[in-house]
């Protein structure tokens, strides 16, 4: 899903927000809710769900995000070439339709991960 004009912008953002509510909200429609957030998930990942991921491109990400999109810093801290990081950035756009350099995409992406973590959460304190 491409999110480079700003109605693609508010209809993800609108995604995110329901997921948001839906995983937030524990009534009678818990099933469905989530249901529906896991599909909402999967379509801003690109069909698949961030479990998808390996774990070379989960701490990619996640050291992306630390270091705040900079890319030379991030390929530093990870101890791999700058093009590197470059392709694994761009492999993760192809496969997603989110470039994490674009601070529009990172966030969309950034709040995805930490709603499926929070559905992850919820989903262990009820067993």
């Amino acid at each position: 899903m491409q999110v480079s004009d700003r109605n693609g912008v508010s209809r993800v953002y609108d995604k995110i927000l329901g997921c948001l509510l839906g995983a937030a909200t524990g009534d009678a429609m818990g099933a469905a809710t989530e249901a529906k957030s896991t599909g909402q998930i999967k379509e801003i990942f690109g069909g698949k769900s961030p479990d998808d991921f390996d774990e070379e491109t989960l701490v990619t990400i996640d050291k992306f995000f630390e270091n705040s999109l900079n890319v030379s810093e991030t390929s530093r801290q990870l101890y791999i070439h700058r093009n590197t990081l470059v392709y694994r950035l761009d492999k993760l756009q192809k496969s997603t339709g989110l470039d994490l350099r674009v601070f529009e995409d990172a966030i969309t992406f950034k709040i995805a991960l930490m709603v499926v973590k929070y559905m992850k959460y919820m989903e262990s304190l009820d067993y």
